[in-house]
C-alpha cells in the first residue's frame, strides 16, 4: 500500500508562493509586451515616414531631371505660366478707343 504524504503547512506555503510567482511572471510578461508593442509601432512609424520622404525625394529629383532634359521644365515654371496668361489677356483685350 502506497504511503500518503500529508501536506504540511510548509507545502501549502510553497504552493501559494509558486502561484504568486507565476501570477507575477504573467503580469510582467504582459507589461513588457505592451512596451514592446509600443516601441515596435514607434519604430515602424518613424521608419515609414523616413522611407516615404526618401522615395518622394528620389521621384521628384528624377522627374525634374527628366523634365529638364525633355524641355518641359519651362512649362512648370510659375513665371512662365504668368507670362503666357499675360500674353493671352493682351491678345484678347480689344484696344481702347480714345474719345
Amino acid at each position: 500500500m502506497p504511503k500518503r504524504r500529508k501536506t504540511s503547512a510548509a507545502d501549502s506555503d510553497a504552493v501559494r508562493i509558486a502561484d504568486a510567482i507565476g501570477r507575477l511572471a504573467n503580469a510582467l510578461e504582459k507589461q513588457n509586451l505592451y512596451h514592446r508593442r509600443f516601441l515596435n509601432g514607434l519604430i515602424f512609424g518613424v521608419g515609414t515616414a523616413i522611407g516615404a520622404s526618401v522615395i518622394a525625394t528620389l521621384i521628384i529629383v528624377t522627374l525634374s531631371r527628366v523634365f529638364s532634359l525633355v524641355g518641359i521644365a519651362n512649362f512648370l515654371d510659375p513665371s512662365f505660366g504668368q507670362q503666357v496668361l499675360e500674353e493671352q489677356i493682351e491678345s484678347q483685350t480689344p484696344p481702347s478707343d480714345p474719345l
